[in-house]
């Protein structure tokens, strides 16, 4: 075996810290936007199961996107003053109990709750402000 191959398979190869947190905060971002998303794919199954009109499923993603766009700036500001780890695990829970919560709908009234109003809000933390906030701090 040649000395040098010995000697490079010996190094240990050593990730910095913030590659792997923006690594994380790509994941959450990916899935508070599929998550956030997915009513404009299965808006035909929701129409058929519940029959509901494609006016009731677009309100609940208006007041999604409403609550998406609003809830930045102020997330932002949080993230300045208690950290961006903790309000991003606020809003993943948000996120979450909104999407584990459509599991028992039965009525419009719970869909507008559960994707406008609790997914709406969630993902408005786990969206760009996060990405910047992280970026911000972990890269100088």
């Amino acid at each position: 075996m040649h000395p040098n191959i010995a000697v490079l398979s010996m190094k240990r190869i050593s990730i910095h810290y913030a590659w792997v947190v923006l690594a994380v905060t790509f994941a959450c971002l990916f899935v508070a936007a599929a998550l956030r998303s997915v009513l404009g794919i299965i808006m035909l199954s929701l129409e058929h199961e519940f029959h509901w009109s494609r006016e009731t499923i677009s309100g609940a993603v208006s007041i999604n996107l409403l609550l998406f766009g609003l809830a930045e700036p102020f997330l932002g500001r949080l993230m300045d003053v208690y950290g961006t780890k903790a309000i991003t695990l606020i809003m993943i829970f948000l996120v979450t109990l909104g999407a584990g919560g459509s599991i028992f709908m039965q009525q419009s009234w719970q869909l507008y709750l559960f994707w406008g109003v609790i997914v709406g809000a969630g993902s408005g933390g786990t969206s760009m402000i996060m990405g910047s906030a992280v970026v911000n701090r972990g890269f100088t």
